[in-house]
């Protein structure tokens, strides 16, 4: 669709191509874009290869004409954050030094879905009545449909209904929203809690990095013994 529509205007008309979350990006759609890129024009890309979910990713065309610079400190996360994140994925991302130390990455384990439901009720409301949390600062992630997740049958916690995030990210006030990670990949919350981790195998390492690394304040992770 994007070939259609270049093909309808002016080719080589930008001065700068600055393209995000290359990792995403098949090698047919960077060679579509930089169609658009005038003669002499700059090109950036920005990729994480440890966050390579789709499995997208193969080459960027003309490698050889790019100078690459690795980006290692982390600016979005709590040091603690960070810490689980190397820890768990044997990763070794340095945090930035102006980074709080946060609070620890709370792991909790539960007998089954109702263990997690409760758990999951208690935690929020915690939050929310003893620390001024906002529920719109609150994302639940999941690691499969609502349907079969621990939380199919929730529809309220407390006054606050259980919805899903919309499309475009929008957080709103007095609801509590959920997501998967191939939605929210890319974009950030105050506070991450992940249901049903038992369902991701341990060899997902980029699975969970892409997962944990959203949280910027606070991560729960919720997972069945």
């Amino acid at each position: 669709k994007l070939e259609e529509v270049i093909s309808e205007v002016n080719d080589s008309q930008y001065d700068v191509i600055i393209i995000d979350e290359g990792q995403d990006f098949k090698e047919f759609w960077f060679e579509v874009i930089f169609r658009l890129s005038k003669p002499n024009g700059r090109k950036y890309i920005f990729y994480d290869p440890m966050q390579d979910i789709f499995g997208n990713f193969t080459s960027i065309p003309a490698t050889e004409s790019f100078s690459q610079y690795d980006l290692f400190e982390n600016c979005r996360n709590t040091k603690s954050i960070v810490e689980f994140i190397n820890s768990t994925t044997d990763t070794s991302i340095d945090s930035s030094e102006q980074a709080p130390k946060g609070k620890e990455v709370q792991t909790i384990e539960c007998k089954n879905s109702i263990e997690q439901q409760k758990k999951l009720r208690d935690i929020i409301k915690d939050l929310v009545e003893n620390h001024g949390i906002n529920t719109n600062q609150i994302l639940l992630m999941l690691n499969c449909s609502k349907e079969e997740s621990s939380i199919s049958t929730l529809k309220k916690i407390d006054k606050y209904p259980v919805v899903p995030l919309d499309r475009n990210a929008r957080f709103k006030r007095g609801t509590i929203n959920y997501t998967n990670i191939n939605l929210f990949k890319g974009l950030e919350q105050d506070i991450i809690i992940i249901l049903d981790a038992h369902l991701t195998s341990n060899q997902e390492v980029q699975h969970i990095y892409t997962q944990a690394s959203r949280a910027k304040h606070l991560l729960f992770i919720f997972k069945n013994a």
